[in-house]
């Protein structure tokens, strides 16, 4: 069984600064703060190594909570207003896993829907249950 950790927000502009699958053996992701450019240094670069995207997200600087000096950002100020960062992560049943981020806005901001998704799926990659936490508290406007 695989699993899928998903960040999905439909947001004008959100940090995401440490995201973690973790189980009993610790975090199951790979570079979780973001820390390792898509090529792996820690040059500037809106990718970030092991993760996937989708809608309008990059890497940035500019408010690292654990200290790297890195983050994940899904914004929306160039027009597409949703995005999120994700991991294919090898999952076995009846373990149990916790995720969870540290999330950070401009005390201005607004949102439609911000939430942390963990989609378990088969080897064929089809979605067998999805588990859903929306975020409150971030950047309420």
């Amino acid at each position: 069984m695989k699993a899928i950790s998903s960040l999905f927000a439909k947001v004008v502009s959100v940090a995401v600064i440490f995201v973690a699958a973790c189980s009993a053996s610790g975090n199951l992701l790979q570079n979780p703060g973001f820390q390792y450019a898509g090529d792996g240094t820690t040059n500037a670069s809106a990718s970030a190594q092991y993760w996937n995207t989708w809608g309008e997200t990059s890497r940035e600087n500019w408010g690292s909570q654990d200290g790297d000096g890195w983050l994940a950002s899904i914004h929306g100020w160039s027009g597409t207003n949703f995005g999120g960062w994700y991991q294919d992560v090898p999952a076995t049943a009846g373990t149990w896993y916790i995720l969870s981020g540290w999330f950070s806005a401009d005390a201005t901001y607004t949102y439609s829907s911000l939430e942390l998704k963990l989609e378990f799926l088969n080897a064929s990659y089809q979605i067998i249950t999805t588990h859903v936490t929306l975020v409150s508290g971030v950047g309420t406007g």
